[in-house]
């Protein structure tokens, strides 16, 4: 495996984890935010 693979997999994997993370922060946030604007 040469360097630059490595390199492209630990993004794939950066790209992954920061979306992962967006989306339980959406799914957490976003009901709080939509009473917000009901209100």
């Amino acid at each position: 495996m040469t360097r630059h693979q490595r390199v492209k997999r630990r993004r794939i994997w950066w790209v992954s984890a920061i979306t992962g993370a967006l989306f339980c922060a959406i799914t957490l946030i976003g009901p709080a935010i939509g009473g917000l604007i009901t209100q």
